[in-house]
């Protein structure tokens, strides 16, 4: 497959901690590639597997911020192949 699920996340006053993102796809946790660049933080990932055409799929992202009582957000969003 060469379809990818991509985020960028831009720091604000706080940072983002990129050892904390986790992300799953339709309830399935999976293994995102997390860079960082400056203040953004690029969340990758690449289904082993074609997602079934038609299929509406929702995606959970998940992370924490680097601050000493580190705040934790969750994002979510559905697309359809």
């Amino acid at each position: 497959p060469d379809s990818v699920i991509r985020a960028e996340l831009g720091d604000t006053s706080k940072q983002l901690a990129a050892n904390t993102v986790t992300l799953s796809i339709n309830g399935n946790s999976v293994a995102p590639v997390v860079t960082k660049t400056g203040g953004i933080t690029t969340v990758r990932y690449t289904p082993s597997a074609w997602l079934a055409p038609g299929s509406t799929n929702v995606v959970l992202l998940s992370y924490a911020d680097t601050d000493t009582s580190a705040g934790r957000y969750t994002n979510s969003w559905s697309f359809v192949v």
